[in-house]
């Protein structure tokens, strides 16, 4: 039975899309942010040089942690949208919009790199 959909971030901003347009482009979280479990919410705690550049926790849904989970290692943006429909009771177009914004979010706080030149 699939988990009841929330978005990856509680509250997320538009912002102008800064990400690689190639379908092919995989995606990897950085080393600077450690995932913990705080009184039953996630956060993502900045450590090393990305404690002095961004001051605070950023708070994660569970869908967020288990797309954070999955950027452990690479993967593109579709095989992110494919992972969240087999977890999650969602639309193709949500689960697309959600992914993207999570990974622009990301991006724009230094927290993802991604590379247009592996398949």
């Amino acid at each position: 039975m699939k988990k009841t959909y929330q978005k990856p971030f509680a509250k997320i901003e538009n912002s102008e899309n800064p990400l690689n347009k190639n379908i092919c482009t995989k995606y990897k979280v950085t080393n600077e942010m450690i995932l913990r479990e705080i009184a039953g919410d996630y956060v993502l705690i900045p450590i090393g040089k990305m404690a002095i550049k961004l001051h605070g926790m950023i708070s994660l849904t569970e869908s967020g942690v288990f797309l954070w989970r999955l950027l452990q290692e690479e993967h593109t943006e579709e095989e992110l949208v494919d992972a969240i429909l087999e977890e999650y009771e969602v639309d193709r177009d949500t689960a697309r919009t959600d992914v993207r914004n999570f990974l622009i979010k990301l991006f724009n706080t230094g927290l993802i790199e991604q590379d247009g030149d592996k398949a």
